[in-house]
């Protein structure tokens, strides 16, 4: 498991212990679960799981809340037409060069990840990328794995080796075209492998989850917790989710009596969301910080 998935857990089920509640392991499952997709940079799903401090999103590489933005302005002039790899026809990426970087934008979000690598291995760079389908404040973002010793920039994150990111404006936002990528300096020889969320299709599962009262989640300053599950489903058909799953202490449900109260959650897919829920208002009492970001 991943140690972005680990922090990100506090914020959907109870610290480890003896008072882990069937309903939080049922959601800490359906987040391991995903996670178990996730590409081979990953570590081994026997390593420990430990239920650690959830960090609000934030753009920066490997997300240690599951988290980090990327994207580019795709260029008017194709990458065969300035000598940079594959032409438009062909290709999976756009590359343009600008200054001293490659600014390579995803145009295939669905291409088989040898796809990218031999476009990429034909600027000279050793770099692996793949895409997987993530919660909407993930689209852009970088999955944490072998991406390490970044700094904060202004538009995104920076690498110490110069790798960065670029912001991704829009991509938090359902049924809208957003533009992922990468900045890479020119003449980089250092192996990197990227795994980045992608926009999910139409009934496909997140691997790349995040709380739904994250910041650019569809409950974000919204007091859903220690709601009714009646009035939390409100909410979610008048954004768009019609579809809702539940955690209970007995195990999993589809249904739940609607007085029942909401303790955590997450959107499992496009239009679903997965919730703890029980009878009575029972304290979460979890460290770490408010993963709702800036709220009114």
């Amino acid at each position: 498991m991943r140690p972005d998935i680990d922090q990100m857990i506090t914020g959907i089920a109870p610290s480890r212990g003896p008072g882990i509640s069937p309903g939080a392991r049922e959601l800490f499952e359906e987040i391991t679960s995903a996670a178990a997709g996730e590409p081979s940079a990953a570590p081994s799903p026997r390593r420990a799981r430990r239920l650690g401090a959830v960090r609000a999103p934030r753009r920066r590489w490997g997300v240690t809340a599951a988290l980090a933005a990327l994207a580019t302005v795709v260029g008017l002039i194709g990458p065969g037409f300035l000598g940079l790899g594959a032409g438009p026809a062909a290709a999976a990426l756009d590359v343009k060069r600008e200054g001293g970087y490659y600014v390579v934008t995803v145009k295939d979000l669905f291409a088989n990840p040898d796809v990218y690598r031999k476009q990429l291995r034909e600027l000279g760079l050793n770099v692996s990328l793949t895409l997987i389908p993530a919660s909407p404040s993930l689209v852009g973002q970088i999955w944490e794995g072998s991406v390490r010793g970044e700094h904060e920039t202004a538009g995104g994150t920076r690498r110490e080796d110069g790798v960065e990111t670029v912001d991704s404006k829009g991509c938090a936002q359902p049924d809208v075209h957003c533009t992922i990528g990468l900045r890479i300096p020119v003449g980089y020889r250092g192996k990197l492998s990227i795994t980045l969320g992608r926009q999910a299709r139409t009934g496909e599962r997140f691997k790349f989850i995040a709380a739904i009262d994250a910041r650019g989640e569809p409950l974000h300053c919204v007091a859903c917790k220690q709601k009714t599950v009646d009035e939390v489903r409100t909410l979610l058909r008048e954004r768009g989710i019609p579809d809702a799953t539940y955690a209970t202490s007995d195990g999993p449900r589809t249904a739940v009596p609607g007085s029942w109260y909401v303790h955590n959650g997450v959107l499992r897919a496009p239009g679903s969301a997965l919730f703890e829920v029980g009878p009575g208002h029972e304290p979460l009492n979890l460290p770490g910080p408010d993963l709702r970001g800036e709220c009114p």
